[in-house]
Order: structure tokens, then C-alpha cells, then sequence
């Protein structure tokens, strides 16, 4: 990963008055200490910004367009189901085949009835506590967004491609010309990387609140690695989460999906519709579809995207890209409006 271009033009300084104007109201009321967006298209982006700070403890260090986020969630559609697609399309396995029970189908619209989430890294072997205590619905009875359904599509990539990582930088970054997009990134990028929580904190109660005792937990404040524990744990990405990138590079893996560069043309069309009519939730093959939330309610019904519990998040529509990028676990993970935040960045992005 290089260092893109710092040098900004008046425009990029700026960006839209109203998203900046949003967005440096909620860094003021403490929703986040920094962000950073991209509004862009299949030919480009037509409009970028940044406001407030990548860290603000224990020093302080300004966003710019240059910052790299933890991008959490994003994860699995830019890269655990883009692998997965890609076997697809190469023949190597079909989407109704299964692995280890559920089909590739159901992981990637969390249709498998999986839980929610499990500290696995407390529970020893991930794949092996995925699959013991992961179960909680019947299959294809409703849709449970969990993390385990792409545990599992990672462990799936690793069979199929023989590496994870490589599989990601070799398929996906590599043939897009991204610089400021990889998995595990080096020490040496630390200082343009938006810090995360100060500690576990937060997966420490999730698990307190679950009953399961965990003795592996981060103390110091979580800085250049993902935030989330499964990834952090299995090495530094689980196929749940692991992504950084700047939001410029995720304007480019946005385009891929436009312009159909690294599926076929059907095969998009076929992720990015709603599998789940009637189900509690609209989802796609590793995508999100709108439902009226808060955050969607602007988009039409053609739009995809995902959200990232760091404080992130990516929506395409009409031919249009959305990104949003914060660090809202910075210096702690505490609840806040980020469905309502990202509605609001919508509405000014949109008009």
C-alpha cells in the first residue's frame, strides 16, 4: 500500500457544505472523533472530504483523505463473498453446494441459522465451536445476520484458494491497482490508520452478557489492527471482518461491482438481489439490501451495500457509490445514532 495523493484541491478540502456540515456537527456532539467520504460513480468520484480526527488519544492526529479505516463488516462483500463468487464463476463450486452442512447459498444470505455471534477465540477451535455451538434456528427459517456464517465462508476460501490473504490481495486488490486496500496491514502504516477502541471493552461484555468465560482480551488501545476479536484472534482476519482501506479504495471495489470487472455480469445481478422476500431481512449474496431503515429509507429498492460496527459503511444505488467512513469505537465502543448519521449522509449525498 502507497500513500495517495495528499496534495487536495479546493473542492476536496471542502466536499459537499452539507455532508461536511453534518458530519463536523456530529464529531462536535462526540458521535465520532473523525470521518471521512466519497461520493462517486463507475468513471470516478465526483466529490470527497474529511473532518475531525483519525486519533484523538493518546495524541492527536487530523482525518484526511489519505486516513485508512478499520472498515469491520465491509469485509464480507468486498472480500469474503467476492472470493466466494469468484469460485463461482470459475466453476469451482456452485452456490447450492455445502460445506460442512449449509450451503454457500445460505451463509452468504445468513440464512443458515447460525447465531449471532460466539467469542470463538475463547472457545478454542473456531471452526469446530462454529459449528457445536453455533446452530440457533432451523436453516432457512429466517435470516440471523451472524459473523459465523463467514467464519465459515473463510475456512470454505481456504480450501478452495489455499490462502485467504493471498486469495484477497492476489484476486481482488491486485487486478484493481489498489494500494490503500489490504488485509493485515504492516506497522509502517500506523500513523495514517484511524485508531479503534481503547481495549476490548466491548467484546468483554458481550461475553460477560453470554456467560463464557475469556481470558484473551486487548488492554492497550487497538491501533493498526482490526478491532474485531474473532479476526484479531484467528491472525488478523476471519473473513468477518480484517478490511482497511481509505475510502477512495473503496470507491474503486464499488466501481468493480458497476463495471463488472471481477464477476460476470449475471453473477452480480445475482448477488445484489434480494434472496430473502418475506424473511425479517433483505439480503443478498454477502450484501444488504434496503428495508426502510433509518440509514435506507432514501435508497431505492435496487440499491446493495453493508455496514461496519466501526462506524462504516457502503452503499451503491443507481449507478451511484456512498462511502462513509468513522472510527465511532474511538477511544470506546458506546452506542450511538449511526443508522440515523448515515441516513443523514445519504439524504445530503444524494441531493
Amino acid at each position: 500500500m502507497g500513500k495517495g495523493n495528499s496534495r487536495l484541491t479546493a473542492t476536496e478540502r471542502s466536499g459537499s457544505s452539507a455532508i461536511r456540515t453534518l458530519l463536523t456537527r456530529e464529531i462536535a456532539i462526540g458521535s465520532f472523533p473523525g470521518a471521512v467520504w466519497a461520493v462517486g460513480t463507475a468513471d470516478g468520484i465526483a466529490e470527497e472530504g474529511a473532518a475531525g480526527h483519525a486519533v484523538s488519544v493518546p495524541l492527536r492526529l487530523a482525518a484526511d483523505l489519505d486516513t485508512i479505516y478499520d472498515c469491520a463488516s465491509l469485509t464480507k462483500p468486498l472480500v469474503t463473498a467476492q472470493l466466494i463468487l469468484m469460485a463461482v464463476a470459475e466453476g469451482r463450486i456452485a452456490l447450492n453446494d455445502a460445506f460442512h452442512g449449509y450451503t454457500y447459498r445460505q451463509l452468504l444470505t445468513h440464512t443458515s441459522g447460525l447465531r449471532a455471534w460466539l467469542p470463538l477465540y475463547a472457545l478454542g477451535d473456531y471452526l469446530g465451536a462454529a459449528l457445536e455451538r453455533g446452530p440457533q434456528i432451523p436453516r432457512g427459517q429466517d435470516v440471523i445476520y451472524s459473523d459465523l456464517n463467514f467464519i465459515l465462508l473463510y475456512y470454505a476460501i481456504r480450501e478452495i484458494y489455499g490462502d485467504y490473504v493471498e486469495a484477497a490481495r492476489s484476486r481482488v486488490f491486485a487486478p484493481l491497482g489498489l494500494r490503500d486496500a489490504c488485509l493485515l496491514p504492516p506497522p509502517s502504516l500506523k500513523t495514517r490508520i484511524a485508531a479503534a477502541e481503547w481495549g476490548g471493552r466491548w467484546e468483554a461484555k458481550m461475553c460477560a452478557e453470554a456467560g463464557i468465560p475469556c481470558s484473551r482480551r486487548r488492554e492497550s488501545l487497538i491501533w493498526g489492527e482490526t478491532h474485531d476479536g474473532n479476526a484479531h484472534f484467528a491472525g488478523g482476519t476471519a473473513g468477518n471482518a480484517g478490511l482497511f482501506a481509505t475510502a477512495r479504495a473503496l470507491c474503486r471495489l464499488a466501481q468493480a461491482w458497476l463495471r463488472a470487472e471481477l464477476l460476470p455480469p449475471g453473477l452480480v445481478a445475482e448477488a445484489t438481489r434480494n434472496h430473502t422476500p418475506g424473511l425479517s431481512d433483505a439480503r443478498g449474496l454477502g450484501w444488504q439490501k434496503p428495508t426502510g431503515s433509518a440509514a435506507t429509507k432514501m435508497l431505492s429498492r435496487d440499491a446493495y451495500g453493508h455496514t461496519g460496527f466501526t462506524g462504516t459503511s457502503l452503499w451503491i444505488d443507481r449507478g451511484r457509490i456512498y462511502v462513509l467512513l468513522t472510527n465511532r469505537v474511538h477511544p470506546c465502543a458506546a452506542p450511538n445514532a449511526m443508522q440515523r448519521i448515515r441516513g443523514a449522509f445519504h439524504e445530503a449525498a444524494v441531493a
